[in-house]
């Protein structure tokens, strides 16, 4: 039976979800730099890492965010905690690192969890055109077809605005990558039409109408 992983101190203890990345398994040219704060009184120390093994993590935690975004959190503060280990960081002579909001990890989704025949499966988000609310839940639109989601409008909003979507109707989020025309409607609302098979148009209520032209560099 093996025995419990020993961190750099020796002690045992449970295994890290970012320690599981194996940082001597890369022989790659140090291409990585991080600059690590120091007390005001001495100059900031400057380590190089190789790129892989941040990229690798990384790509963990953006896997993980799409499943679980606590999880996930967990696994970028550990992340952190590993970085400062092998820069040879103590946390008893540093100053603390500030607590960032929730509203401070914002994660760029690459695929939208939709529901399915006996589970959930995944499309890509860079393909959905507009996402409508249908009751407490919402539809995203792909170019020819509709997928039901377990999550609301506002919970959406949220998830894929970094992204590039945006809510231009109490009703409707947009992928502003595939709008293809905008134009006036009725009582200072307007239109956008995007790129799907039926080319459909997505009213844009009139306080919208400011933020949306802007993001489209209008």
């Amino acid at each position: 039976m093996r025995s419990p992983a020993r961190d750099s101190s020796g002690r045992r203890g449970r295994r890290s979800l970012v320690d599981t990345v194996p940082v001597r398994a890369y022989h790659a040219p140090v291409d990585l730099q991080l600059t690590i704060p120091r007390p005001v009184t001495t100059e900031p120390t400057v380590v190089k890492l190789p790129a892989q093994f941040i990229l690798r993590a990384l790509d963990r935690i953006a896997d993980l965010t799409e499943i679980d975004p606590a999880l996930a959190r967990q696994a970028t503060l550990e992340l952190g905690e590993t970085l400062r280990r092998l820069v040879g960081i103590d946390p008893e002579r540093e100053p603390p690192v500030p607590e960032l909001e929730p509203a401070a990890f914002r994660f760029r989704f690459h695929k939208l969890p939709i529901e399915a025949a006996g589970g959930s499966r995944f499309i890509r988000v860079a393909d959905v055109r507009y996402v409508a609310a249908r009751g407490s839940h919402s539809v995203a639109k792909t170019y020819d077809g509709e997928h039901a989601t377990r999550f609301s409008l506002t919970e959406l909003a949220t998830r894929l605005q970094p992204s590039g979507f945006m809510r231009v109707h109490r009703g409707f989020l947009v992928n502003l990558d595939h709008v293809l025309e905008l134009h006036p409607f009725f009582g200072g609302s307007y239109l956008l039409r995007v790129d799907d098979a039926q080319r459909s148009e997505i009213p844009v209520s009139r306080p919208n109408v400011k933020s949306v032209r802007h993001a489209l560099g209008l």
